[in-house]
């Protein structure tokens, strides 16, 4: 480590600071292609060689190569029965990055594993959930059709994947408080369907404070009904 570096490491005022400086340090030793590959991996949440691919076109070819590569870096972990993934800490340094320094990319990235997911290797849950991060306005109207068809056939198990996947783009502060508050509305939603009263509650609770603090008239009243459907219930 050199003076520079050791400098504005104690410089760092947060802990994601801290956590960003050392990934950067990591990254400055790696091949150019590896460290764009790498950079890329990021952004899913897991990876093999044909995501890899996916999200990097250009270097399609030595998709198989850096993907042997990434394995043996020490910020690269086993993701079972799938591949591999990025350490969480280093991922969400890498993710905050990204998306301050080339908020175009991480939607380019992002919308990339939107086309993956959809066509090549069907998953709905992270087709959606990387299609909030690549266009919102889409992404959200993906979100809400979908969320209501599981609600509808009560299949709760991928309803919570779901809700608690794109939780993670509301902690990340990638998209608007409301949808925020939406997702907590949810799972309000999913525990009343199961005859879970106080769970609903507590949520429903959250939410409507949610919308009250942005001024979500709509999703207010939406919540007020709710909570009122629970209190009948009880």
């Amino acid at each position: 480590m050199n003076a520079e570096f050791l400098t504005r490491l104690a410089q760092a005022q947060t802990e994601e600071e801290k956590d960003w400086l050392l990934t950067e340090l990591s990254l400055s030793v790696l091949s150019p292609e590896l460290r764009a590959m790498a950079q890329a991996a990021a952004v899913a949440h897991w990876f093999d060689a044909e995501i890899l691919a996916a999200l990097q076109p250009d270097l399609a070819q030595q998709a198989e190569e850096l993907y042997i590569e990434l394995q043996k870096l020490p910020f690269v972990e086993v993701f079972p029965d799938r591949g591999y993934n990025i350490h969480e800490r280093t991922r969400k340094a890498m993710l905050k990055h990204l998306r301050e320094t080339d908020e175009e990319a991480f939607k380019q990235f992002s919308q990339r594993l939107v086309d993956y997911f959809g066509a090549e290797n069907p998953n709905r849950i992270e087709q959606i959930y990387h299609a909030v991060a690549a266009d919102f306005e889409a992404g959200s109207s993906q979100f809400e059709q979908y969320i209501w068809e599981l609600d509808g056939n009560f299949r709760r198990g991928e309803a919570e994947a779901l809700l608690a996947a794109v939780q993670e783009q509301v902690e990340a502060e990638r998209v608007p408080e409301t949808f925020g508050a939406d997702v907590v509305y949810w799972f309000g939603r999913i525990h009343f369907r199961f005859y879970e009263a106080d769970e609903a509650l507590e949520r429903y609770d959250t939410a409507l404070k949610l919308y009250e603090q942005v001024g979500a008239k709509l999703g207010k009243a939406n919540t007020l009904s709710a909570i009122g459907d629970v209190l009948q219930f009880l």
